[in-house]
């Protein structure tokens, strides 16, 4: 068998294993790390407003200032972990989180609490997106889903964490020490932090595609020794074009480079889609955290508002491997669909369950069962939305990509306190998300593939041509493809692993392909669309008969 001889290849080889583990848990707990800081900052944000005797509105844009802070260090943290590696952006991310979180317990003054606030967003935005390259990168083909589900098991288990500290210290939630409470979430990224830079290590991918292959053989030799592999043949070669090319001229062109990769032909609509499903995943769950404790309070339900609180972050535990086992059983567009199909019904039953006295069984049922609907709803969209956002896309690229895709759900993340505030019943703002939800719904459907398999088809077809033109490639270009070379020289597009060929793809070629044919295409899809939806109502109707 021929030995492995790019670093896609000697990841697999190397299967799953202690390596993946902690590059997983070190690398993915900056998801923790918010969901734990950033729930701690919404619960409180109730009692702070009455020791400050600040307005509704004020808190609203405290909270939205978060995520404002952490579409900018998405922004930042994506193209910087293109060119700089993966892991530096995780260390910094967890050190901004520490320092910014514990200021905000100490803030005094409205604008103290806003710039610790949004200080915090960057610090979590910068790691963001090269947490998810670097798990990504790392993970073996077979096991990126699982590896992706457990970045929301992760998730789950930071809100779990800041439920338990809640219900603590007031299971009501009116008497809160908010600013204890505050500092208290600055110990998870103080411990992970010190933990990520003696454990974690660069992304060997991303090191060989800097042509640093003497550092991504190091990374990998420890990668064998910690999964027990002592075998595999780490040894890399790569294509003899991509070892010249003038380096100045590359990192002038970088921007260019990056911004063909993630908006060039068909990718413009596959972000376009990617970013309204993470966008209303994001107004989803967190309009739902923001919105919960308010209307938890003033409905009555047979257990205090902490404890509701602390449920529905369990249940939201077992929602996470419901999401796994989901995504293994269909294509990551059909889980997208279900998940935008349950954040359309649950709102709704939410909204209708929670208006009123709420004294029937059945209804409180209901009211406990759909206010866990929006967790279901956002693991599913933002599960399928992430992982796509970097195997969709070049190797290069899937950092700025991954930061593109998480910015534009921060977006929605800093729409939703707003907009709850400005409704006049907190009913109203359940059926706005709802209606988004629709909304992305019919976006997906008409813009993202139809099959894995058919893009999987495109994309070795588009790679099979690239290698046969590659004579007239220049060296950025055979970079960006990744066309590797066998010891006769003859190109072997068939040893890309089947997942990365997906990644394979270079965007100038990208638009040739598919530049002529995506209006058409997109013509169809809505087409396809319009007729399945205007054919529903006529279908419900035959079964109700």
């Amino acid at each position: 068998a021929m030995a492995p001889r790019t670093a896609p290849d000697v990841i697999e080889a190397l299967g799953c294993g202690p390596a993946q583990l902690r590059v997983l848990c070190l690398s993915h707990g900056i998801w923790l790390v918010e969901a734990c800081q950033v729930s701690l900052q919404m619960v409180t944000t109730r009692t702070m407003l009455r020791d400050f005797q600040w307005s509704s509105s004020v808190g609203a844009s405290l909270t939205s200032v978060i995520f404002m802070g952490i579409g900018i260090g998405c922004l930042i943290g994506g193209p910087v972990g293109d060119i700089r590696g993966r892991r530096p952006m995780v260390l910094l991310s967890y050190a901004i989180a520490a320092a910014a979180q514990a200021c905000t317990g100490l803030a005094t003054t409205y604008w103290t609490m806003a710039i610790s606030r949004l200080i915090l967003g960057i610090g979590h935005g910068v790691g963001m997106p090269t947490s998810l390259a670097l798990v990504a990168e790392v993970s073996p083909a077979s096991m990126r889903k699982t590896m992706q589900g457990l970045r929301n098991v992760i998730f789950a288990l930071g809100t779990i964490a800041s439920g338990v500290v809640i219900a603590l210290d007031s299971p009501d939630l009116r008497a809160l020490h908010w600013r204890a409470l505050l500092i208290s979430g600055a110990v998870p990224p103080l411990i992970l932090g010190v933990l990520a830079w003696f454990v974690l290590v660069e992304s060997p991918v991303f090191l060989a595609s800097r042509h640093r292959l003497e550092e991504a053989g190091d990374v990998f030799a420890l990668m064998c020794q910690q999964n027990a592999r002592p075998s595999v043949d780490i040894s890399l070669i790569g294509s003899s074009r991509c070892a010249s090319g003038d380096e100045s001229k590359s990192r002038g062109a970088f921007w260019e480079r990056q911004l063909r990769m993630v908006l060039g032909g068909q990718r413009l609509f596959t972000t376009l889609a990617l970013s309204m499903g993470s966008f209303v995943g994001n107004v989803v769950l967190w309009g739902h955290s923001f919105a919960f404790p308010q209307v938890a309070v003033q409905v009555h339900t047979a257990l205090p508002a902490a404890y509701e609180s602390l449920a529905q972050a369990g249940i939201g535990l077992v929602i996470c491997f419901v999401a796994i086992a989901i995504a293994y059983c269909t294509t990551y567009r059909s889980l997208l669909l279900i998940g935008q199909v349950v954040g359309i019904v649950g709102p709704l039953l939410f909204a209708w369950s929670g208006a009123g006295q709420n004294e029937s069984t059945f209804k409180q049922l209901v009211f406990f069962v759909s206010q866990n609907c929006p967790g279901l709803s956002a693991a599913c969209v933002l599960f399928s939305c992430f992982q796509l956002a970097t195997d969709l896309y070049p190797v290069e690229a899937s950092s700025s990509s991954a930061a593109a895709v998480v910015a534009a759900g921060r977006l929605g993340a800093i729409v939703a306190p707003m907009f709850f505030a400005g409704c006049s019943h907190w009913q109203t703002f359940y059926g706005f998300m709802a209606s988004l939800s629709a909304s992305a719904a019919l976006m997906a459907a008409a813009l993202l593939p139809a099959e894995a398999a058919q893009q999987n088809a495109q994309n070795l077809e588009e790679c099979e041509h690239l290698c046969a033109s590659s004579s007239g490639s220049s060296a950025d270009d055979a970079a960006l493809h990744h066309v590797t070379t066998n010891p006769g020289g003859k190109h072997c597009p068939s040893r890309l692993p089947e997942a990365d060929s997906q990644r394979a793809l270079g965007a100038r070629s990208e638009e040739e392909a598919y530049g002529s044919t995506v209006v058409g295409r997109l013509a169809e899809k809505l087409r396809s669309t319009a007729i399945c939806f205007a054919c529903a109502p006529s279908c419900l109707a035959s079964v109700g008969r």
